[in-house]
């Protein structure tokens, strides 16, 4: 670990030859792996089986009520919490409009579905609810592919998989999916036509903004790319190349490109992709994973300074705000270090100006490691949230609104 076997193989059999490792030990491993197939025979789930869900109400309840339970109230000056919900709430912040509800690389696993902090404070608060953003809080673009139709309408995008490259005119796919994730890790991917770790891939969908204004494109590959917007090459990074930390060391940082779009206007995105070994990159000390892979993100451009003042104004006219911020799977995850214990650039910013205006601001935290809080003592509500899992936005609001007494570090 990680990547691909390197002691198994030729380098088994030296081991044995040379009496590093006994046919004893040999035969107790094979016996595992025969008794670990044995119990999984017991599911009568077929080989090659479709994959389906366990997606069923008394699983949700749970996971509603862990994620509550597990929130820590940091502060509660004045009895701020619990919030009324025939009160009308302004939400805003980072983490309020996403689903931050695992931490990353192999503490990541795609939920059956799940609920944004807005989500559940919208459904519990009778007397309605208002979001501004106020800052992003992302490390690299958020993900584009769930933000895409195919031709025909279906959310996601269409993935081509070919043996020969681009400058080939006459070259047609070997294998083509429906997909929706734009973060594609190519160490599992299998076709009895590709036949070693070079080859190619498209990716090609349509995107269809509904907001007018400038729009970020990022794409982070092992390998080579270049992403284009209506036929027009928007990102480049397959003609110079630089050395990041993206899949896992070997692949490059996140390369970006703007283009002006119109609201309601349909664009078609186009991605061309070169595996691993077409980087132009030269790789020294790190673990090789076959064939790469790539990563593409989209949002659109926000003024920070105006985005932070329009919370600000906002946060002013409400006697009830939820502001949450926080990490994500993309700030901690393993394979890298956190730098320093600071939230995302701008995020104390926001929470200090905000709570100028409006000291009963509910903060709301999201991270799995500790993080500086310079604003702490001039909060009056403070609260903990974790990575909840898939019920997170509604285990929030549940702890907001006075539903669940969470735990308190008082």
């Amino acid at each position: 670990m990680p990547g691909p076997s390197r002691f198994r193989g030729p380098g088994l059999v030296h081991a044995v030859t040379s009496n590093k490792v006994s046919e004893r030990t040999i035969n107790n491993r094979v016996r595992a792996v025969l008794e670990m197939v044995k119990l999984a025979a017991r599911s009568k789930i077929p080989e090659g089986a479709p994959e389906t869900q366990r997606n069923l109400l008394e699983d949700r309840k749970l996971l509603r009520r862990a994620a509550a339970e597990s929130i820590v109230l940091l502060q509660n000056d004045d009895r701020v919490l619990p919030l009324d919900p025939k009160k009308r709430t302004l939400v805003m912040g980072p983490n309020a409009n996403i689903a931050v509800y695992c931490g990353g690389g192999s503490a990541a696993l795609p939920a059956y579905y799940t609920v944004t902090p807005l989500e559940g404070i919208t459904k519990c608060c009778t007397a309605g609810v208002e979001f501004t953003q106020g800052v992003y809080s992302h490390k690299e673009l958020p993900l584009l592919g769930q933000q895409l139709k195919t031709e025909d309408g279906q959310p996601g995008y269409i993935f081509r998989v070919y043996t020969e490259p681009s400058s080939n005119k006459a070259r047609q796919p070997v294998d083509e999916l429906h997909m929706t994730s734009s973060s594609v890790f190519l160490m599992d991917y299998k076709h009895p036509k590709v036949r070693s770790d070079t080859y190619y891939i498209t990716m090609d969908g349509i995107f269809e903004p509904t907001e007018s204004g400038i729009y970020d494109f990022g794409l982070t590959v092992a390998g080579t790319g270049q992403l284009f917007i209506d036929g027009e090459l928007v990102v480049d990074n397959k003609t110079k190349q630089r050395q990041g930390t993206s899949f896992f060391g070997i692949g490059t940082p996140e390369e970006r490109g703007s283009r002006y779009l119109e609201a309601n206007r349909q664009y078609r995105v186009f991605v061309d992709f070169g595996t691993a070994p077409t980087s132009n990159m030269k790789l020294h000390g790190v673990v090789s994973f076959g064939p790469g892979g790539l990563r593409v993100g989209a949002c659109r451009q926000m003024d920070t300074e105006i985005a932070i003042q329009e919370a600000v104004d906002l946060a002013k006219t409400f006697d009830q705000v939820v502001l949450v911020a926080g990490l994500s799977g993309e700030w901690e995850s393993e394979g890298f270090d956190r730098p320093c214990m600071d939230l995302p650039p701008m995020s104390d910013e926001l929470i200090e100006r905000v709570l100028a205006v409006q000291p009963n601001t509910v903060v709301v935290v999201q991270s799995g490691t500790p993080v500086a809080m310079p604003w702490a003592r001039r909060t009056k509500a403070l609260l903990h949230a974790w990575y909840g899992g898939n019920e997170l936005g509604n285990g929030i609001a549940d702890v907001i609104f006075g539903n669940v007494n969470p735990v308190s570090t008082a």
